[in-house]
């Protein structure tokens, strides 16, 4: 039973992920210079997982990286998906879900919490959004959940 949970939750967030990528066009050209970096660490573990797609004078890298090991592994996924998951993860880092300001109210803290950053560099710019914990409204949460789903099928492509 647990199994079947799991199963349907991971075919939960790839079917989101996926539609995510098909709201991108395809034939998208991508600036031919770009970096985008998806971060995500903590827990008790202590591991961070790092995600690198890149465009350089049009052709496309990517790799996953694990802080517990000595070396990156190749993201083998087709052109069209990378250059749709980098102009998905631009339009999340440019508009990002607004957080309400600080009440002054004691907020909940968060423990052995993994958090999510998203990082892209274009020549001499750089705009990163980082997760806020915890997620304060419901837009939020919605929001890092489309990250995480993008993050998965990235990962999953690593070997």
């Amino acid at each position: 039973m647990a199994l079947t949970g799991v199963v349907s939750r991971t075919s939960g967030l790839m079917v989101i992920a996926l539609s995510l990528l098909s709201c991108a066009s395809a034939s998208v050209e991508t600036d031919p210079d770009v970096e985008a970096i998806l971060t995500r660490g903590g827990g008790l573990t202590g591991i961070t997982e790092t995600i690198r797609i890149s465009s350089t004078s049009g052709q496309r890298s990517a790799s996953r990286e694990l802080s517990n090991e000595n070396r990156s592994r190749s993201i083998r996924l087709p052109r069209k998906t990378l250059d749709s998951s980098l102009v998905v993860i631009e339009s999340f880092v440019s508009t990002p879900p607004r957080i309400p300001p600080e009440t002054g109210n004691v907020r909940p803290l968060c423990a052995d919490v993994i958090l999510t950053r998203i990082e892209i560099k274009r020549r001499d710019r750089s705009q990163a959004v980082q997760e806020e914990c915890p997620h304060r409204t419901l837009a939020s949460k919605r929001y890092w959940q489309r990250v995480d789903s993008l993050f998965q099928l990235l990962a999953s492509g690593a070997r």
